[in-house]
């Protein structure tokens, strides 16, 4: 199924895959069908794409009882928010600070925001706002993370939830 479509008419979507009992995060680029799942046996959804053609989505377990239907429509959790960019796979909560839990990216804009569904210390789920935090800025670097700390990543860094903007 096809989710979003960005101006070039690049479309993030998921797909059942033969042979795999999962599903896979794709784009359909004009009849091209590009894979972005990293792994077999897992199912993941391509939410949302942007005109960078960064997608966001989510990975999680394979529903293991077909009559909830099939992988494209069912996902078991733990989950996780991603990021798709430049052939690489990001798991957003690993570059966040500690203590939050990010399931499912739902949106992402041309500046590289991100719009994820998580919770805080195992509290109430909510939405956040993942805002890219860019090398020249400066980090705490007793708060930041590993990847932080190398300053190869340049993606989604800071959340901005109740007005408050936590960078670590």
């Amino acid at each position: 199924f096809g989710n979003n479509i960005n101006d070039s008419g690049m479309i993030a979507g998921a797909a059942d895959v033969a042979g795999d009992t999962g599903a896979h995060a794709i784009v359909w680029n004009q009849g091209t069908v590009q894979d972005l799942t990293p792994y077999d046996n897992i199912t993941a959804w391509g939410i949302d794409i942007n005109n960078q053609n960064q997608v966001v989505g989510s990975c999680g377990s394979v529903d293991p009882d077909p009559a909830d239907g099939p992988p494209v429509d069912t996902m078991e959790c733990p989950c996780y928010a991603v990021l798709w960019q430049n052939g690489q796979t990001t798991f957003l909560n690993d570059v966040v600070p500690a203590g939050w839990n990010l399931l499912l990216g739902l949106a992402i804009n041309d500046k590289g925001e991100i719009l994820a569904r998580g919770a805080f210390n195992g509290g109430q789920l909510g939405t956040v706002l993942l805002k890219p935090i860019h090398k020249h800025q400066s980090v705490t670097p007793s708060a930041a993370s590993p990847a932080e700390r190398s300053s190869a990543y340049t993606g989604p860094r800071a959340i901005v939830r109740d007005h408050v903007i936590e960078e670590g």
